[in-house]
């Protein structure tokens, strides 16, 4: 499965599963199937970080604020949170909470955790985690993080959400394992579920933590994640019984859970945008002509019926359709599908027919799909797009340097500046406008209004219309898909998989 595949949203309040008796249902085994990143490993502690997404991160630490499903912000660990200025946070801690272990959560172990994660050389870092430059505890639960940068709204909107980069770890559990803890962290963390044990590039099995702050979120004995293939591997899984649970994108995938007899989340809501970007300092993108052909030549269309299947949006914009940022009409997309434009706007650059330009993704099954249409697509312009080889498209990024990079479903919209900014750990070929520059910079003042937010996005998106550093196709729609004996999952799910509030009410029938 994709890496940012997206599960639901399983608000015990609002679905609560019930016994034959009227009781909620609670308890069993869930059986995840999910792809092991070869190269990223199975991440058990931040520190230990190679890149990569890890859901199970979540629930075994839990995080400083969640995500609501139309993307508010709700408290986590932390109940408030306050920005005096964009380079500092301010975090008010949740009261009466424990780690696994029995140790008390506090600010004094959240600035341990976060000075571990200041002092590692060797954790794989965003640029923006890598601007923190010290934590104060000036209160038992206040904790003030000073950064180097102006990234304040992205540690609201992507790190405070997740526990990839910045899970709180139990000073005790860290000091009592010493070098063990990253790859057996037991009672290390203060989410709802605690590691149990991890057999390599095979299963990672969690337990219910019975004394979580949030007991209501807490409705499986165990979650297991298995190592399984995306595509049909996945849904052999399923129907063998495997696994019980998956997670996908894409419309085969989706399609085929269906005539499996699967359970399929009815309302299947989009979440990230598929985006792509241009290496912009070398031929032929160098030029923005040549960029805006292939802007020109994109039948948004052929991708949604195609490799999608149907289950996507067609979406021009760097902000998904769904959250309350997006532009609309406000921002008309000035490339629409025209390939007479866009033979005219390659000509413009003088780019010749035959011209053969590169990319590289990574190798999932949806990608692949999207590569190949989009290869199609290129190819009815004069471009000939070789789709480069790789099993970590990140990593081959500043070696192979392509003329194009197809992100997918990587990352939500909040992290343009990982792309376009100066130092962006994906800017592979250092693109750099400071028009653009000063319009994302504008977009990440934490102390906007909403309606101040939403215009700042759509200036951003104007001027990233104008200096074209890379394109988006579609709004994927993301499925859950379970067997017959797992209840509890609502048909709009939309929450990250890896957030607590996903998996409360769900349980499997034993």
């Amino acid at each position: 499965m994709s890496a940012l595949a997206v599960a639901a949203s399983a608000c015990s309040s609002s679905s609560s599963p019930t016994n034959s008796d009227n009781t909620p249902g609670k308890g069993g085994v869930a059986k995840v199937a999910y792809e092991f990143s070869e190269v990223q490993g199975v991440l058990l502690d931040a520190v230990a970080s190679k890149g990569g997404y890890h859901p199970w991160l979540q629930l075994m630490y839990d995080s400083m604020i969640r995500q609501g499903p139309k993307g508010e912000l709700i408290p986590g660990l932390a109940t408030k949170w306050a920005f005096p200025d964009a380079k500092t946070i301010d975090l008010t801690l949740r009261q009466g909470v424990k780690f696994q272990d029995g140790t008390p959560f506090n600010a004094a172990a959240v600035k341990f955790s976060w000075d571990r994660i200041i002092a590692s050389k060797t954790m794989a870092k965003s640029s923006q985690i890598a601007a923190m430059t010290s934590v104060d505890a000036p209160s038992d639960y206040e904790v003030v993080v000073h950064l180097s940068g102006p990234y304040a709204t992205d540690w609201r909107d992507r790190f405070l959400i997740s526990s990839l980069q910045l899970a709180v770890a139990s000073p005790t559990a860290v000091q009592k394992a010493g070098s063990g803890f990253s790859s057996a962290p037991i009672g290390g963390g203060a989410g709802p579920y605690e590691f149990v044990s991890y057999t390599p590039s095979q299963k990672l099995v969690l337990k219910a933590n019975p004394n979580y702050w949030n007991p209501s979120a807490v409705t499986l004995d165990e979650i297991d994640f298995i190592n399984t293939a995306s595509g049909a591997p996945t849904i052999a899984a399923l129907k063998g019984g495997v696994a019980n649970i998956a997670f996908t994108s894409g419309g085969a995938a989706i399609s085929s859970a269906k005539s499996s007899g699967l359970n399929v989340s009815a309302t299947l809501k989009p979440d990230w945008a598929t985006s792509a970007y241009f290496c912009a300092s070398k031929p032929p993108f160098n030029n923005v002509d040549a960029r805006k052909a292939v802007l020109y030549a994109l039948n948004r269309a052929e991708f949604v019926s195609g490799p999608f299947g149907g289950y996507a949006i067609e979406n021009p914009t760097t902000v998904p359709s769904d959250v309350a940022n997006y532009p609309g009409d406000a921002v008309p997309n000035p490339y629409p599908y025209d390939l007479s434009k866009a033979k005219a706007a390659l000509a413009s650059a003088g780019v010749a027919p035959g011209t053969t330009i590169t990319v590289i993704a990574d190798p999932t099954q949806v990608n692949s799909a999207v590569l190949q249409v989009m290869q199609a697509q290129l190819d009815t312009i004069g471009l000939k797009l070789s789709i480069l080889p790789t099993a970590n498209a990140f990593a081959d990024l500043k070696t192979k340097v392509p003329n194009i990079y197809y992100s997918g479903t990587g990352l939500s919209y909040g992290s343009q500046s990982i792309f376009v900014a100066p130092g962006g750990s994906t800017n592979y070929c250092n693109f750099n406008n400071a028009d653009l520059n000063a319009a994302l910079l504008k977009t990440q003042d934490p102390n906007l209004t909403p309606e101040q937010q939403k215009a700042a996005w759509a200036d951003y998106q104007r001027v990233y219309y104008q200096v074209v550093p890379g394109f988006n196709i579609a709004d994927i729609k993301q499925a859950t898909i379970s067997t017959k004996d797992v209840s509890g999952i609502p048909a709009d799910h939309v929450q990250s998989q890896g957030d607590p509030e996903a998996w409360a009410g769900i349980w499997v029938k034993s």
